[in-house]
């Protein structure tokens, strides 16, 4: 027989129990609230065929990463798949690879040269076998067009360096956009605050950060007309470009260039965004333009 004592001592220490279960599951619960994902404007999370499914009509469709993320690459590689059952008739896009090395990247993808060749000819990121290998395997698998259409870095930080493009030799010149627009608006006020941010592991004085700008925008004018210009030559085809985030945040920078040369095409974003909280989480979502989508990142 228990005792009057030892019940209530048993009642009590079963509301302790209770009580401190509660509470250790309250941080549980908030961590699960906030799930990363491909989220749309009103709050609904994706699955990777929805939203590919969503943009297989589209003529562009611009990817954001953050190069040193695995998981979003690994996300970008799934799309390149749910995209492609969709819509087979893909060009797949990089500011990864170079206008310069076009050639050697085509040979590969014909099987015309070794991955040995390719790679010491094209300049690939230090990060290429983990994390963009996948969607070029992918891609010559599938017998899908891989366009590298930035500017070549020497000619950008040549350019950032001296802040002009007359001292490039004549015969590079013909990787420069036809059109090069620097203008001072929303973004160059974003590029500034990034710039002045210590993010960047050095400092720069202002005639500096003018001078990056002008590269940054040099390399989204040549990845816009780079776009552009194989639509034009791929009548109905859809290309998905892979590029850092910041290029198009927004809208901005490669997507805004992209309409301002045509306007016509129907353009889709899919943008990384790297969140601490669901109220994090919200304004992103909110904050972006109709159609298109947040790939939600926890910190």
């Amino acid at each position: 027989m228990w005792s009057s004592n030892a019940i209530m001592m048993r009642k009590w220490l079963s509301v302790i129990f209770i009580v401190g279960v509660f509470f250790i599951s309250l941080p549980m619960q908030a961590e699960a609230a906030l799930q990363d994902g491909f989220y749309q404007k009103n709050g609904e999370l994706l699955s990777v065929k929805d939203v590919a499914r969503r943009f297989s009509t589209y003529d562009v469709i611009f990817f954001g990463e953050y190069h040193d993320n695995t998981w979003i690459h690994e996300q970008e590689n799934e799309f390149l798949k749910a995209l492609y059952k969709e819509k087979p008739n893909l060009i797949l896009s990089l500011e990864m690879f170079e206008r310069d090395v076009q050639p050697y990247l085509d040979k590969y993808l014909r099987n015309q040269i070794s991955e040995k060749d390719f790679l010491e000819n094209s300049r690939p990121w230090k990060n290429y076998s983990e994390d963009y290998k996948p969607c070029i395997e992918f891609a010559k698998n599938k017998q899908i067009a891989v366009l590298g259409g930035n500017i070549p870095r020497y000619l950008a930080a040549e350019y950032a360096k001296s802040g002009t493009l007359y001292s490039i030799e004549e015969v590079k010149k013909k990787y420069l956009p036809s059109k090069h627009i620097v203008n001072h608006d929303v973004y160059y006020a974003a590029f500034v605050s990034y710039m002045k941010s210590g993010q960047v592991g050095m400092r720069l004085d202002d005639a500096q950060i003018e001078r990056y700008y002008q590269a940054q925008c040099l390399k989204d004018d040549a990845m816009a007309e780079s776009i552009v210009e194989a639509l034009k030559q791929n009548k109905g085809k859809t290309i998905l470009h892979l590029q850092g985030e910041f290029h198009g945040r927004n809208r901005l920078g490669v997507v805004e260039k992209v309409r301002l040369l045509n306007p016509n095409l129907r353009t889709g974003l899919i943008t990384s965004v790297y969140v601490s909280s669901e109220a994090e989480k919200n304004l992103a979502i909110q904050n972006l333009a109709d159609g298109d989508i947040a790939l939600i990142v926890q910190k």
